[in-house]
């Protein structure tokens, strides 16, 4: 299959039809704006046919869409702006002062912040960028990176409020107890031993001096591998858990008593746990302890590793905690989830791990992006999306990564990662990563303002038939117009048609193609129609389709079985057997009401009969 214009290529592809409607999509990029002509060719192997192997059709090409990015961090806004040129946007990179004001901002379909500092937005600049979305439909992209979170960044900002997301800034704690219960029987053993006493050193380090840490190992029995104390030596804790070693058979229940106790002891306004195992142990009254655990404010989180082990108990064990529940697919996650867990115990909103992203929901703005083959993000913000917002991506633990919503008269895109050579470091030179991007500016990007404008031509039966559809920006209907058509047929000359009003803001005409192979209409200016809408009505071409003996269809065999069975025929019969009457029975239906009216009289006059009888005997007795 192939598509070309004006007689050059455009794009071309392989591909198997399958019964029924076969839609195949083109990625192709016009040279420059205006009306084009597109032919769609079909070539197959064995296809004798060749009158209905093409299709024309007429396409309006707008100019390139503008963009302004700005990006907070300099020497680092080409990854994207070269990108999305690429893709055929036109890009302008300029500060923040660019944003500053509607006026310029209007002058743009769609805007980028990248890792841009709050500082740098004063309250006139943000409330412009608001107006901008919501009174103007504007579309926004807004991407994260270290200058964006905090108590310095957006949290409670007109910003955010134009955000699909909440930045949720966290003060650090400063009196916290953290106690990792970490499972060491048997089936630890290995490589899910050592990536969990990975994760209990990254969970120390995130961990300041005043904070408290102590880890209990376990298997049928608990110990205390490094005792409840203030972070003042990390090196001495690390290496008592780098010393535990996997043994024995897994018993939870004594080791949250051992955890328990500790944390009991601790003065610290934050107490919290977190347990590792695959939840296969002895029964107990978990629920119980739990509750005990609660009414010292300890929260408990669990994480359950393999596909084996006991699953809701650990599910159970963090709802009865008040904690979160994550599940480890495998040993080289452990040390991410133990991670993001403790910061969000400790109060920050920066996450610096590896992230591989999770498609949460299909859309028009991930079309043909493989995320199987993306390479890892570094890091994200933590953000929480909102109840009405469309989370796209999310990280493993569930994380909002890529958050869309519609925000009054625009749209609204947070990608809670970055854009630029520090957490997308391997993404700027992933294959889609112009892609992607490019789908997504184009999908929040600003419709046209003024009045809307609609023109189109479409077959009916033999006519074609030019339809206009005109709106103020207010959206009223357009009323009281004519406008006026210029319509050519092939090589014949033009004319004009005048378009009669339907309905509210709607005119129609209709001609008949008269043997041409191509009609061809746009708008004349005049009849209350100025130029801006004619531009924007643009050209529209229409070809006539193929006549039906054009269709080389085979026979639907199926379809004549199914029949045939279902009321008690023969596919393909002969002459004698299509005149056997066989088993056949014929009904006729005979209306009885006569018959019945008839013998109704007939009783009726028999009773006044019988009834005179007697009379008549004594009559003649007489």
């Amino acid at each position: 299959m192939s598509l070309s214009s004006g007689g050059k290529p455009l794009a071309r592809k392989t591909t198997e039809l399958r019964k029924g409607l076969n839609r195949v999509s083109f990625d192709a990029r016009m040279p420059q704006p205006g009306a084009v002509t597109l032919t769609a060719l079909v070539r197959a192997d064995g296809d004798t046919v060749e009158y209905n192997n093409s299709l024309e059709i007429s396409a309006w090409v707008g100019d390139k869409a503008r963009v302004l990015y700005v990006e907070g961090m300099q020497g680092t806004s080409g990854y994207l702006a070269e990108a999305l040129r690429k893709e055929g946007l036109e890009v302008d990179v300029g500060g923040a002062q660019r944003a500053g004001s509607l006026e310029n901002l209007l002058r743009y379909d769609a805007v980028i912040l990248s890792d841009v500092p709050a500082s740098e937005f004063p309250a006139q600049s943000m409330q412009a960028i608001q107006s901008y979305v919501r009174d103007h439909g504007g579309g926004l992209v807004f991407a994260g990176g270290e200058n964006t979170f905090g108590e310095q960044g957006y949290s409670g900002s007109s910003m955010e409020a134009v955000l699909p997301v909440e930045f949720k800034a966290q003060e650090k704690r400063k009196d916290i107890a953290l106690v990792i219960a970490i499972d060491r029987s048997y089936s630890m053993k290995g490589r899910k031993m050592e990536y969990a006493k990975e994760a209990a050193r990254a969970a120390l380090d995130l961990l300041e001096e005043q904070h408290h840490f102590a880890v209990v190992a376990f298997d049928s029995q608990p110990y205390v591998a490094v005792p409840m104390h203030q972070v003042r030596s990390k090196r001495k804790a690390e290496a008592q858990i780098s010393r535990i070693q996997a043994s024995g058979q897994t018993n939870i229940y004594p080791a949250l008593g051992i955890v328990y106790r500790l944390l009991r002891e601790v003065d610290a306004r934050t107490k919290h746990v977190i347990l590792l195992s695959d939840g296969d142990t002895h029964p107990a009254d978990f629920q119980r302890l739990l509750e005990r655990m609660r009414e010292r404010d300890i929260v408990v989180s669990t994480v359950t590793i393999g596909d084996g082990g006991n699953p809701g108990l650990m599910q159970d064990i963090a709802t009865w905690g008040e904690g979160r529940n994550y599940v480890a697919a495998n040993a080289e996650s452990i040390p991410q989830i133990f991670t993001e867990e403790t910061k969000k115990v400790v109060g920050t909103n920066l996450v610096e791990e590896a992230i591989l992203p999770v498609v949460k929901q299909r859309s028009h703005a991930l079309a043909g992006i493989n995320f199987a083959d993306a390479p890892a993000l570094g890091g994200h913000i933590s953000v929480k999306a909102r109840e009405t917002a469309e989370v796209l991506l999310a990280t493993q633990q569930g994380a909002p990564l890529l958050t869309r919503w519609q925000y009054g008269l625009g749209k609204t895109v947070l990608f809670s990662s970055d854009v630029k050579n520090r957490w997308s470091a391997q993404w700027v030179e992933w294959k889609d990563y112009g892609k992607l991007w490019a789908q997504l500016v184009r999908g929040v990007m600003r419709q046209e303002g003024s009045e809307e404008v609609a023109f189109s031509l479409e077959h009916d039966g033999d006519d074609a038939v030019i339809e206009l559809t005109l709106l103020t920006e207010e959206g009223l209907f357009r009323d009281g117009m004519s406008p006026v058509a210029r319509v050519q047929r092939g090589a014949q000359e033009e004319q004009t048609l005048p378009l009669r009003q339907v309905g509210p803001g709607v005119y129609r005409a209709s001609t008949g193609f008269g043997g041409a192979e191509m009609i061809k209409a746009n708008l004349q200016t005049g009849g209350g129609i100025d130029t801006r809408t004619v531009e924007r009505a643009g050209t529209r071409m229409i070809f006539p389709g193929f006549p039906a003996e054009y269709r080389s269809l085979p026979p639907n065999i199926d379809l004549l079985q199914t029949i045939a069975a279902e009321t008690g025929g023969k596919l393909g019969p002969s002459a004698e057997e299509i005149f056997d009457p066989g088993d056949d029975i014929g009904q006729r239906a005979t209306p009885l009401w006569p018959w019945l009216a008839l013998a109704a009289l007939l009783f009726y006059l028999a009773d006044i009969l019988l009834r005179r009888l007697p009379y008549a005997w004594r009559r003649l007795g007489s």
